[in-house]
């Protein structure tokens, strides 16, 4: 969930989006598989109503436009998709949906770590969810920092959560992290009750009689190290990746 803030708006969106950058002409990209993903690129991942494929070479822009790690990912009103990056040749780059370079900008951001937009306005008071990576569990607090319960998600190692209408995204840096830094990672989706109903790239969920939910893991290889996502209006996925080799975003239709 995004915090909203009640200060005046002094730039818009737009003009922040574009300071300091030129705008670059996209051009098309030859689709191409990802050189990190083993499994089969017609494969469907995930469970249930929440049923993905990857999109072969979304968001290459190639040597002009490089990464590193990529440690936040949004969807703007317009549809952009915003990557942030700590490669400082350019640590905000803006896509659109088809993976095409709209712009990009940024030279001076090596820690880059995290990205967000705030909706200026009205200001909603939820419930907080925090994700706990090592520790495999969610922490649900209030906004006053009473401890209102947690979210066991054995198996996983949560490091960001988006939400999304009724469902909260979660991406997992990697089912046996930090033990063993070379492991995958998946993408759960729980519902209004906080259920995991569906895990892209990982096992199905599982929920034993006495209600708790059993250990997961990945299970298709294609994500290396997931750290943040984004979802835009179509529904389909876009996950960046941290210590992934400098790969680009991933792409995932929602089928």
């Amino acid at each position: 969930m995004t915090p909203t803030d009640s200060a005046p708006r002094t730039r818009s969106r737009r003009s922040f989006l574009r300071s300091g950058c030129q705008l670059a002409a996209g051009t098309a990209i030859a689709p191409s598989a990802f050189p990190w993903v083993r499994a089969a690129e017609t494969a469907v991942l995930g469970q249930g109503a929440f049923r993905y494929r990857v999109v072969p070479g979304w968001g290459d822009l190639g040597s002009q436009t490089p990464v590193n790690d990529c440690h936040g990912i949004a969807v703007d009103r317009e549809g952009h998709i915003l990557l942030f990056t700590n490669e400082t040749k350019n640590n905000v780059i803006v896509y659109d949906r088809k993976g095409r370079l709209v712009h990009k900008w940024g030279t001076q951001f090596p820690g880059a770590h995290g990205l967000s937009l705030v909706t200026e306005g009205a200001r909603e008071v939820l419930s907080l969810l925090i994700a706990m990576s090592d520790q495999q569990h969610l922490l649900r607090l209030a906004t006053d920092g009473r401890i209102l319960g947690t979210i066991p998600l054995p198996g996983g190692n949560p490091r960001q959560i988006r939400r999304v209408g009724d469902h909260h995204f979660v991406a997992h840096l990697g089912d046996n992290w930090p033990k063993d830094r070379d492991c995958r990672g998946f993408i759960s989706i729980l519902d209004a009750s906080l259920r995991v109903v569906s895990n892209v790239g990982g096992t199905a969920p599982e929920y034993g009689p006495d209600g708790k939910l059993r250990t997961m893991a990945h299970r298709e290889e294609i994500f290396r190290h997931p750290h943040d996502l984004a979802v835009d209006a179509e529904g389909s996925l876009y996950v960046a990746q941290f210590a992934s080799g400098r790969t680009h975003p991933i792409k995932l239709e929602r089928v």
